[in-house]
């Protein structure tokens, strides 16, 4: 009786456990599950005593998680392959854990059970027949690397594949859906497209950067080659592709510098994103420099839109040239964002909430793919600001609106001007004038003569206030002004309203006797 494959479990969750277990009948396809474990430490031991064929884990748990379990499985016991099940659908994050050694990774959203079969199925034929090694794709990730690419390993990989000349040139293609890892599951589709390049003799393997990468036998023009298996993979994908293939093709021997130079240039198609196929140094490049001093000169808390412009305007110069190295460039419009979150924190602006979603913000433009996706992510980033900016601003003007009035209430006798208010409440004057329209729907000094005629009413009321004492109280500079003002807002003179109010006063006094 054939040995049944052993397979050992690792997730916290024990309904994912148990989904598993009962996903099948798994001795009737061949598989006996060993052991199951809630972590990585109880899962480093049962692989000890279990010694599985296939250890499938997930990635977040506590203690020891999934990347440091399938790091220890992969030193301790390379001969065991390692399937990770992740909720967590990044780009950059799986590639990491393919450099770990992960054999496959499916999501967990996405599971289902006939594909999981065929990839168990997979990799059980891998164990038994020594396929890591010895396959077409296995043989020619190895062929990438500078340390392996060996004449004994160009010759054993020339003997797999038939009709091809070791020596003769060859083109090579890398890339594939912009911003996801391939899987498996993608082999199929993958092979499907590569079949364009009949009858020149081809291999094709998934990388350890999560990458495709096709090779062929040049047969008469390379590039028309390249262009039409562009063309058949962007057919067979339903998403936007970005490959890139070597400028010259070359033999065997130079595959490690043909990879090398696909993986560079694929980081700089993040600027053509209306490109599907780059070949690499066909594109001139010119690095561009972050405008910080401009950027330093724009930073006007009321005036965002100054930032905002410095900052669209290096995008679209990045773009335009196309050289900045993506990782920097990503950066500095970080380092930007910050500066502008700081200027309107030393400004004053409350903007707690901002601090809490900058993260939030760096981690929307670390997954931008293109520029262009990049712009847009910008975009909605300075609308946020602007909001938060607008919030806070309504805030600390109703805060400094509400002490304005009580210091001039409180000092209304003085000779108070719209240049010592700035002054003291650190304002721009101009700012400061605005604000008084906006609040009141009038100038500040028609606000302050309105304010002195109703504390000067409120001083009329008592008899014994003389006209002079009152315009002195209330901060006219002479008692003819002041009639005059307090007749325009009232339509009497400050003699005749005092008059008038005591009248009024009296008559109630004895008609409520």
């Amino acid at each position: 009786m054939e040995r049944l494959t052993r397979l050992l479990v690792v997730d916290d969750e024990l309904i994912q456990r148990s989904g598993i277990k009962h996903l099948c009948d798994w001795e009737a396809h061949g598989f006996v599950i060993v052991g199951e474990a809630a972590g990585g430490q109880e899962g480093m031991r049962l692989v000890a005593e279990t010694r599985p064929d296939i250890v499938i884990t997930d990635i977040l748990m506590p203690g020891m998680d999934g990347i440091a379990f399938t790091q220890k499985v992969k030193e301790a016991y390379p001969e065991v392959a390692v399937v990770v099940l992740s909720g967590y659908d990044n780009f950059e994050y799986v590639k990491s854990l393919f450099k770990l050694g992960v054999d496959d990774y499916l999501l967990k959203p996405k599971l289902n059970r006939d594909d999981f079969l065929a990839l168990l199925y997979q990799l059980r034929r891998r164990k038994v027949t020594g396929e890591a090694k010895s396959s077409l794709g296995g043989l020619l990730r190895r062929l990438f690397e500078r340390d392996g690419n060996t004449p004994a390993l160009r010759t054993e990989f020339a003997a797999a594949l038939p009709g091809l000349d070791p020596d003769k040139p060859c083109c090579l293609l890398v890339g594939g859906v912009c911003g996801q890892a391939l899987h498996h599951a993608d082999l199929p589709q993958l092979e499907a497209a590569a079949a364009v390049l009949h009858p020149a003799p081809y291999a094709l393997c998934l990388t350890g950067e999560g990458e495709a990468a096709i090779l062929f036998q040049v047969r008469e023009d390379s590039r028309e080659q390249a262009r039409m298996l562009a063309e058949a993979l962007g057919a067979r994908f339903d998403a936007p592709l970005l490959l890139a293939a070597g400028a010259e093709p070359g033999p065997l021997g130079e595959l490690p510098r043909l990879y090398d130079e696909c993986l560079h240039e694929l980081e700089y198609g993040f600027y053509h994103p209306e490109r599907q196929l780059l070949f690499c140094g066909e594109t001139p490049r010119e690095a561009v420099e972050f405008p910080q001093a401009e950027l330093r000169a724009a930073l006007d808390p009321l005036e965002l839109s100054r930032a905002r412009d410095v900052l669209q305007r290096y995008v679209e110069s990045a773009a335009r040239s196309g050289g900045t190295e993506v990782f920097a460039f990503k950066k500095q419009l970080e380092g930007g964002l910050y500066d502008v979150i700081r200027a309107l924190t030393e400004a004053g602006f409350e903007v707690a909430g901002l601090q809490r979603e900058k993260l939030l913000f760096f981690r929307q433009i670390d997954r931008s793919v293109t520029v262009r996706e990049l712009a847009e992510v910008l975009d909605g980033i300075f609308t946020r600001f602007g909001q938060a900016a607008d919030s806070a601003l309504g805030m600390r003007e109703n805060d400094l609106f509400i002490r304005m009035r009580q210091y001039i209430d409180q000092n209304i006798e003085q000779d108070i001007r719209l240049s010592d208010l700035a002054t003291r409440f650190h304002l721009n004057y101009t700012y400061l004038s605005t604000l008084f329209r906006q609040r009141t729907g009038e100038h500040f000094t028609h606000y302050l003569s309105r304010v002195r005629v109703e504390k000067a009413k409120q001083l009329l009321q008592n008899e014994n206030n003389s006209i002079q004492q009152v315009s002195d109280q209330v901060g006219f500079a002479s008692q003819g002004y002041f009639a005059k003002i307090f007749r325009r807002f009232t339509g009497l003179p400050p003699r005749d309203y005092q008059v008038i109010y005591h009248k009024n006063k009296a008559k109630e006094n004895h008609d409520g006797q």
